[in-house]
């Protein structure tokens, strides 16, 4: 695995910003109530910014975080070798399910409500552009 430049980690920290400014706004006043605008404005970022690394609201809910796959191996990682697999994977699962807290709880409001703009499966976001 290398590390990534700066330019990529000024990327990936702009994209968190969004995400958490949104899933913020979204849980005090609900996802309907909440515009790009007003995300952009609390992320301190401009609307095309949004746009560059979302492609609207429910991506920022629905997108993966671009190191999710690493997220992943290090928790895999971080198991002992000689623990039962169902003891791993719950562990795993649970210390997953812990980090993404935050968007779970809107996705899950999303889906009971049956709001057409949630996604009936977890998409791949692109990289955001430069």
């Amino acid at each position: 695995m290398t590390t990534p430049g700066l330019r990529e980690r000024k990327k990936l920290a702009t994209w968190r910003q969004i995400r958490a400014a949104a899933l913020q706004l979204f849980n005090e006043r609900g996802f309907e109530a909440v515009s790009v605008e007003e995300i952009a404005a609390a992320a301190d970022v401009s609307r095309t910014t949004f746009f560059n690394y979302f492609s609207g609201k429910e991506a920022v809910v629905f997108d993966s975080d671009p190191e999710e796959p690493e997220q992943w191996r290090a928790l895999l990682a971080a198991r002992p070798e000689d623990e039962p697999v169902w003891e791993s994977l719950t562990a795993v699962l649970l210390a997953y399910t812990e980090r993404t807290a935050d968007r779970v709880i809107v996705r899950k409001r999303l889906r009971r409500r049956g709001t057409s703009s949630a996604r009936s499966s977890r998409s791949t976001s692109p990289p955001p552009r430069s």
